[in-house]
């Protein structure tokens, strides 16, 4: 490693930022709106990253019409279950700040109670 390169810590280990950059394959994200069966013309396929556990698997989700969601590259049940909830209603948990009119604290911490769909997430930020 060249006195150059940066190093970044990934939990434990310490990854020159080179290599980190060749270990990681670009993935297409999720992408926004969920997918409607009933209307669905023509083929879907997304890559995402399964974060129901700590492996960490790389899904392909592959869509036909009329056909049933394929999920690949799972290891274990729950990727399956988390894919399909993924690609027909993602949901997140929205954390932001919001400013105050207290000049001791200016900005507070929010975040939903539960998951919300994608869709709604930015008119909620609009509102704070």
């Amino acid at each position: 490693m060249g006195k150059s390169e940066s190093v970044q810590s990934f939990g434990h280990r310490r990854v020159s930022a080179g290599a980190a950059r060749r270990s990681v394959a670009p993935m297409r994200p999720a992408g926004g709106a969920p997918v409607d069966p009933e209307t669905l013309t023509e083929p879907v396929e997304r890559q995402i990253v399964c974060i129901v556990c700590p492996i960490g698997c790389r899904l392909t989700l592959r869509k036909e019409p009329g056909a049933e969601l394929e999920v690949s590259g799972h290891r274990c049940p729950r990727g399956v279950e988390y894919a399909r909830e993924e690609f027909y209603s993602p949901t997140r948990t929205v954390t932001a700040t919001c400013a105050t009119s207290s000049a001791q604290v200016p900005r507070v911490p929010v975040r939903t109670d539960a998951p919300i769909p994608v869709e709604e997430i930015a008119p909620l930020l609009t509102e704070l």
